[in-house]
C-alpha cells in the first residue's frame, strides 16, 4: 500500500480520500485494489472513479441471482478490477450494469447468464482488425468493431458487470502459423469455464478455436493482484507485482512438465535467472512464457506438444537449446550459460496435425469434456442502429467540410470516428477559421483508436498552443510531424500541452539546444525509471501521467521528453527501436538519453565521414538483408515481410524491435539501427506449418555495413513430421497388394522396397470421395518419388462409383477392396484406451521404405496436396 500511494504521485490525495471513506469489507477490497492498480490509474483515477468502480462491483456481487455463489478472493481477482489489459480507463461500469441487469431477468444461474451476457456482447461487436493498442470496452462498442482482445475486453467488462468473475485468457503466440488469439474465461457455478469474447454460443466450453488451442504451445491466463493477498490455489506461472499468469495449457491440450536447470560455466545452479519458452512467429523467436530460476536453478514449464526454442541469460552469458515436448512426459534440459553465445544457425520446430493434438488432448488434459449449456435464454431486444456520420446529417458540419479544401479527407476522418463523430465535428465547429487547417493536419496523424476516443477538449489543446508558438523558421513538415502531432508512439491521445507549460515553463530557454539541456537535466534529476519494476500490462503513460507520477517505464520516459519538446515548440519524436530522445535544434537531429544527464550528441542521418568530433556523433549501422528463393533474388516484400525480423537480447530471450527504419531499396531491405547487438531471424513454413529458422547474430560497430543473404526455402529433405506419435503403430496392417506381375505380396514385404502411401476411404463417404481426388493428383509426384499409392476402398451401402468419385479421370494409384472396416492398425492398444477403436475417414499412411511413419493424419483436410508435396520429400 506504500508504494502505491508513492507510485500516484501528484495524485495521492485522490487516492487517500477514497480509502478513507470506506470500512469493513469494502475497506479490505478498497485496499486491495489501490495495491494492484498500475501507476496510469493510480495517477489517472479520481476519488469518484474509485468509489464507483467500488459500489457497482458490489452492487454486483451482492445484489443479483448468483450473489453468494462467488468467493470472495475471485471477486476481487476477477470482478473488482478496472480494467483487463492495456486499454485506457473508462467509467464502464455504470453504463454496462444499467444495461444488462433487466435483460437477465430470469436468468438463476451463472452459466444462463454468462451465455446471455456474451450473446447480448456478440449483437453489437463482430470481428475487424484494428491496430497494435486496445480500445477499451466503450470505444469497442461505439465503433462496433474490435479485435479479438478488444472483444475479449468487452466480454470480460460485461461479466464483471454482473458480478461473474473473468479473466483474459490467450494463445500468446500461434505456433503453426503467424498470429495469435485472445479469449475469455469465466467462473461460474463452481467452475473455470471458456468462451470467445463477443462469440455467441449456446454452451460454454464451445468455440471455434477449441481444435486449434490443442496446438497451442503455451495457453496462459491472467489474475488481477499479487496471487499472495487472498490466493486462489491456481497454479501460478509468474508473478508480477501487481498481477500473475496463470498457465493454462493442460486444460486446453496435452502437455509435457519441462524442468529447466540453469548453470553458470563451472556447473553452478544460477538463481533467479530469466528463461524464455519460445516459438516462431511472424519472422522472430516469440516469447510464449518466461520464468526465472529458483535457489536451484531451475524452473518448471507446463508445454504444449511440439518443439520450442529454449533460452535464458544473464549477465553471466547465455544458453540456448530446441526442447521436444512429449505429452505425458516430464523432460529434463540443462541450460550452461556462456558469455556471447549465439542461437543454433538453422533449425527445425516440428508440431503436431490436427488429429494427433486432439488425440492428446482426450489422453492427457485436464479439461472438462461437458459442455454446460443454458436453461434458459432471455429473449435480447436488437440493439440500437449505431449512429455514424453520412453526409447530410449535420448541414453545418457538411458546409465546413466542403470549405476546407479536404472534403474527401474529411469525410474519412468522420467515417473513422464511429459513433464519435459528433466530438470530431464539435472541434470543427469551434476551432476559429484560420486554425482549420492545422486541425486537419492535426487529424491526418491520428488513427482509427484516437478518432474513436478524441473529445473536443483534446485536439482543441494540442491545436491551439501549438498554433500559437509555431517557430517562425521550422518548415510545415516538421511543425505537422514532430510539434503539432499530437501522439509520440503507442500512448492514448490526451491533452497535455498547458499542463506542461505550466508545470515546467522554467526549462524553456532562447535557444532549443539549451531547451533540450534543460529537459534532459530535469528528467535525468527528478524521474524515476521503474523499467525494472515487475508490473503487469497497462496501457502507457502519456507525458503528463508520468510528470505527475515522477515515474515510468524507460520508453514512456522519453515518450514524456518528446510531449515536453513539443510543448516548447521544439520538433521531436522518440526513437525508433531505444527510449531516446531525437529532436532539431534548427540545423541537425540530436539525440539524447532522458535519464542520462548530459547526453545529447548529433544524431548522424547515415554512417558518412562528419567534422565533427565521433564521441559527440551517434552514427547508425546498416543492415543490408538480400533474400533467395530458388537459388534466384527474391524480391516479394509482401511474402518477405511477415517472415523476418530482428530482435534484441532481454529478459532471458530475443525480444523483436517493435519498429524500425529503413525498407526495400532495389533488391535488398536497408534497415538502419543504432550500434548494438541483433539476431536476425527468417523461416519458412511448411505444409503442417512446421518452420525451418534460419538465424544471423550481429554486433556491428557504428558506421558499419553488415550484408545478409537469407534463404527463403525449404531444406531439401524438408519432411513434414519428426514428431513421436501419441498413438503407436504396433504393426503394419495386414493387406495384400496386387504385383505388376499379377502376384500378390504383403505390405510388410512391400515396404522393404520401396515407400507405400495408405489412403483409406468409402464411396458412400462425402470427406472421403474429397480427399480422393487430392490423392489421385497427388500420386504421379509420390510416383516419383518412389514411393507407390494404394488406396484401400473400406465396404459401404451405396455411394457413388469410383469413376464418379474421380470426375472421369483415370486412377493413379493401386486400388484395394476390404471387406472390413477396422483394419487393425487403427486400433489404439489397451493400454492407451482400453482396445476401444479410434479412427476417423478419410486416413492416410504414409510409411518410408523400410517402414517407419512418414506421416499419419486422419479426417478431412483440403490441405492434403501441401501436406503430401512436402511429405515425399521425406522418401528413401
Amino acid at each position: 500500500m506504500t508504494a502505491a500511494l508513492e507510485r500516484a504521485g501528484d495524485n495521492r490525495p485522490e487516492i487517500e480520500e477514497f480509502l478513507a471513506s470506506q470500512q469493513g469489507e469494502r475497506l479490505e477490497a478498497a485496499r486491495f485494489l489501490v495495491a494492484n492498480l498500475p501507476t496510469v490509474d493510480l495517477v489517472t483515477m479520481s476519488a469518484k472513479d474509485l468509489q464507483e468502480n467500488l459500489d457497482y462491483a458490489f452492487a454486483a456481487y451482492e445484489d443479483l441471482p448468483w450473489s453468494g455463489k462467488v468467493p470472495f478472493n475471485l471477486f476481487l481477482h476477477y470482478v473488482l478490477p478496472p480494467r483487463v489489459t492495456e486499454e485506457p480507463y473508462q467509467p464502464w461500469r455504470p453504463i454496462l450494469f444499467r444495461e444488462l441487469k433487466d435483460e437477465l431477468k430470469g436468468c438463476r444461474t451463472m452459466t444462463d447468464a454468462a451465455i446471455a451476457i456474451n450473446r447480448w456482447c456478440g449483437q453489437r461487436v463482430r470481428f475487424k482488425q484494428t491496430e497494435f493498442r486496445d480500445q477499451n470496452a466503450l470505444s469497442t462498442l461505439k465503433s462496433g468493431i474490435g479485435r479479438c482482445e478488444e472483444m475479449m475486453i468487452v466480454s470480460i467488462d460485461a461479466m464483471r458487470s454482473m458480478g461473474i468473475p473473468a479473466r483474459a485468457c490467450s494463445a500468446p503466440w500461434w505456433v503453426v502459423n503467424d498470429n495469435n488469439h485472445a479469449w475469455v474465461e469465466i467462473w461460474a457455478d463452481g467452475k473455470w469455464h471458456y468462451i470467445g469474447g463477443c462469440e455467441p454460443a449456446d454452451a460454454l466450453d464451445k468455440a471455434w478455436f477449441s481444435s486449434a488451442a490443442q496446438r497451442a504451445g503455451i495457453v496462459t491466463s491472467y489474475m488481477f493482484g499479487s496471487p499472495d493477498d487472498h490466493p486462489t490455489g491456481e497454479a501460478v506461472a509468474r508473478k508480477y507485482e501487481n498481477m500473475a499468469v496463470i498457465n493454462s495449457t493442460a486444460v486446453y491440450a496435452g502437455t509435457d512438465r519441462v524442468t529447466v536447470t540453469v548453470t553458470d560455466s563451472e556447473g553452478n545452479p544460477v538463481a533467479d535467472c530469466p528463461v524464455s519458452l519460445s516459438a516462431f512467429n511472424y519472422g522472430a523467436l516469440r516469447s510464449l512464457l518466461r520464468q526465472n530460476t529458483d535457489d536451484q536453478g531451475r524452473t518448471v514449464l507446463t508445454v504444449g506438444m511440439g518443439d520450442y526454442f529454449l533460452s535464458a541469460g544473464n549477465d553471466k552469458g547465455r544458453a540456448y537449446a530446441i526442447v521436444h515436448s512429449t505429452p505425458g512426459a516430464d523432460t529434463l534440459m540443462n541450460l550452461e550459460l556462456t558469455p556471447g553465445a549465439a542461437p543454433p544457425a538453422e533449425f527445425w520446430l516440428h508440431y503436431p496435425t490436427p488429429a494427433e493434438a486432439a488425440r492428446a488432448k482426450a489422453r492427457f488434459s485436464a479439461g472438462d469434456s461437458t459442455r454446460p449449456v443454458a436453461e434458459y435464454t432471455p429473449q435480447l431486444p436488437d440493439p440500437p442502429q449505431p449512429d455514424f456520420y453520412e453526409p447530410g446529417k449535420d448541414p453545418q458540419l457538411d458546409e465546413l467540410v466542403e470549405q476546407s479544401g479536404h472534403a474527401d479527407q474529411w469525410k474519412a476522418i468522420l467515417q473513422d470516428s464511429f459513433a464519435n463523430w459528433h466530438e470530431t465535428a464539435m472541434t470543427l465547429k469551434a476551432i476559429p477559421a484560420e486554425l482549420r487547417e492545422d486541425l486537419f493536419q492535426f487529424m491526418q496523424r491520428t488513427r482509427r483508436v484516437d478518432r474513436l476516443e478524441l473529445k473536443a477538449p483534446t485536439a482543441l489543446d494540442h491545436v491551439s498552443w501549438a498554433a500559437a508558438h509555431r517557430p517562425r523558421n521550422i518548415n510545415d513538415s516538421l511543425y505537422y510531424d514532430y510539434i503539432l502531432n499530437g501522439r509520440i508512439e503507442y500512448e492514448h491521445l490526451t491533452p497535455w500541452r498547458y499542463r506542461i507549460a505550466s508545470l515546467l515553463s522554467g526549462l524553456k530557454a532562447d535557444d532549443p539546444l539549451e531547451t533540450a539541456k534543460n529537459v534532459n537535466k530535469y528528467f535525468a534529476e527528478n524521474i524515476t525509471d521503474d523499467s525494472n519494476r515487475n508490473f503487469g500490462r497497462a496501457t502507457r503513460m502519456n507525458p503528463v501521467q508520468v510528470l505527475t507520477a515522477r515515474r515510468g517505464k524507460a520508453r514512456e520516459i522519453a515518450v514524456a521528453a518528446v510531449g515536453v519538446l513539443r510543448t516548447f515548440s521544439i520538433p521531436a519524436r522518440k526513437s525508433t527501436t531505444r527510449s531516446t530522445v531525437e529532436f532539431y535544434d534548427g540545423g541537425q537531429w540530436r539525440v539524447f538519453d532522458p535519464l542520462v544527464e548530459d547526453s545529447i550528441k548529433i544524431l548522424a542521418e547515415d554512417n558518412a565521414e562528419t567534422e565533427t568530433d565521433k564521441e559527440d556523433v551517434e552514427l547508425p549501422v546498416k543492415l543490408h538483408l538480400r533474400f533467395v528463393k530458388d537459388g534466384k533474388t527474391f524480391t516479394d516484400w509482401g511474402k518477405i515481410t511477415p517472415h523476418f525480423d530482428i530482435s534484441r537480447f532481454s529478459n532471458g530471450g530475443w525480444e523483436p524491435l517493435r519498429r524500425t527504419d529503413g525498407g526495400p531499396q532495389g533488391d535488398e531491405i536497408v534497415i538502419t539501427l543504432p550500434a548494438d547487438e541483433y539476431l536476425v531471424s527468417a523461416g519458412v513454413r511448411n505444409g503442417n506449418g512446421d518452420p525451418y529458422v534460419r538465424t544471423w547474430m550481429v554486433n556491428p560497430q557504428a558506421g558499419e555495413n553488415v550484408t545478409i543473404t537469407i534463404p527463403f526455402d525449404l531444406p531439401q529433405d524438408a519432411g513434414i513430421f519428426r514428431f513421436e506419435k501419441v498413438r503407436k503403430l504396433e504393426s503394419l496392417p495386414g493387406i495384400s497388394l496386387p504385383r505388376p506381375d499379377g502376384s500378390t505380396a504383403s505390405l510388410s514385404e512391400v515396404v522393404q522396397d520401396h515407400a507405400v502411401l495408405l489412403y483409406f476411404f468409402r464411396l458412400d463417404h462425402e470427406p472421403s470421395v474429397r480427399m480422393l481426388r487430392i490423392i489421385n493428383d497427388a500420386a504421379p509426384e509420390l510416383n516419383s518419388r518412389g514411393a507407390e499409392v494404394v488406396c484401400v476402398l473400406l465396404p459401404a451401402e451405396g455411394g457413388i462409383s469410383l469413376d464418379k468419385a474421380l470426375s472421369g479421370a483415370a486412377p493413379a494409384f493401386t486400388l484395394v477392396k476390404e471387406n472390413t472396416d477396422t483394419p487393425a492398425y487403427m486400433h489404439l492398444s489397451p493400454a492407451e484406451k482400453g482396445g476401444e477403436s479410434y479412427w476417423k475417414l478419410p486416413s492416410v499412411l504414409f510409411l518410408n521404405k523400410g517402414g517407419d511413419v512418414i506421416m499419419w493424419t486422419e479426417g478431412y483436410d483440403l490441405n492434403l496436396g501441401t501436406l503430401l508435396h512436402y511429405a515425399a520429400r521425406q522418401v528413401r
